[in-house]
């Protein structure tokens, strides 16, 4: 029984892992490739990601029942609402995002400045959600869409964000600072 749980684990970070690649859903590579191989190992992948995924007790949440939950409006990517959000992250400060954030997350924050999507960009966040109702430039906007990053807008404050979404079961991408995330932080 103890070795179930340790192949469980080991094979949880795996997938939970190629699930967060760019934070894209894998299935839509399921569509474009021709090697039936392949294919048949994704589909595999995928439906194990989900058993661990609920054995773990984790919330799959994709982006158009996030916009419900925040009573927020897609700015960009009305085409992602799809998308699948397992974890989230929220900070206004890019340098936190940078040192705790996890590829694959969702990015709350209060930020409305290109920083915060090229932030988001480099560290593979799938979606930003900008709380607080702050008002979006242009050039936001913009980059966001060039770079294909989601914008949700809400005029929640981030602690009621947060607090929806983790009440409906998406947990956050870290739930401590560990010392060796301090260490990276400095």
């Amino acid at each position: 029984m103890q070795y179930g749980y340790i192949l469980l684990f080991v094979f949880d970070k795996i997938v939970l892992h190629t699930l967060s690649i760019r934070g894209h859903d894998i299935r839509h590579i399921l569509h474009d490739s021709s090697n039936v191989q392949f294919r048949n190992l994704l589909t595999l992948i995928n439906a194990c990601a989900n058993h661990c995924l609920s054995y773990r007790g984790v919330e799959i949440v994709n982006l158009e029942k996030i916009k419900d939950l925040l009573d927020a409006e897609i700015v960009v990517g009305d085409d992602k609402l799809n998308l699948e959000i397992t974890t989230a992250f929220g900070a206004d400060l890019m340098s936190d995002v940078l040192a705790f954030a996890r590829s694959g997350c969702l990015l709350i924050t209060g930020l409305s400045n290109p920083q915060a999507v090229r932030t988001a960009y480099a560290l593979d966040i799938a979606a930003i959600v900008v709380c607080r109702g702050k008002s979006l430039t242009d050039k936001f906007i913009e980059i966001a869409k060039e770079l294909g990053i989601p914008i949700l807008w809400t005029q929640f404050i981030m602690f009621e964000a947060c607090g929806r979404l983790y009440r409906e079961g998406l947990t956050g991408c870290i739930r401590e600072v560990l010392v060796e995330d301090k260490q990276r932080a400095q």
